[in-house]
C-alpha cells in the first residue's frame, strides 16, 4: 500500500546558502531528505528582468512536519520573499514512505 509524504521546493541563490539550508532542516528533524541542483532562473524583480544561477532545493518530510518545516525553512531563507512551492502530498512505497515518515536519529 502506498504512503505519502510532503515534498516542498525553494531556491536559493548559491550552493553554500543551500547546504546551510539543507544541514539545518535535516539536523533538526524537519527534513528527511534535500536534493540540490543547479538551475538558471529567468525573473523580474524591482522592475528589472534577471537572469541568473540558482539552486533548486527538494525537501522531503511527513505531513505532520510540514508547517514546522516550512516556518522554519522561511526563517532560514535568505531572499525577501523566498520561493516555497507545496506540492499536493504525493504517494511513495511504503518502504520510502516510512523512512521519511520516521524520527530523526
Amino acid at each position: 500500500m502506498p504512503k505519502q509524504i510532503t515534498w516542498v521546493q525553494t531556491t536559493l541563490p548559491d550552493e553554500a546558502s543551500a547546504a546551510r539550508l539543507a544541514q539545518a532542516l535535516v539536523t533538526e528533524g524537519l527534513a528527511a531528505c534535500v536534493q540540490r541542483t543547479p538551475i538558471r532562473s529567468v525573473y523580474q524583480w524591482d522592475g528589472a528582468v534577471c537572469d541568473e544561477a540558482e539552486i533548486r532545493c527538494d525537501i522531503k518530510t511527513s505531513p505532520g512536519q510540514r508547517e514546522a518545516l516550512i516556518t522554519r525553512l522561511i526563517e532560514l531563507h535568505p531572499y525577501d520573499v523566498p520561493e516555497v512551492l507545496i506540492l499536493p502530498e504525493v504517494e511513495t512505497t511504503q518502504a520510502y514512505g516510512a523512512w521519511v515518515s520516521a524520527p530523526a536519529g
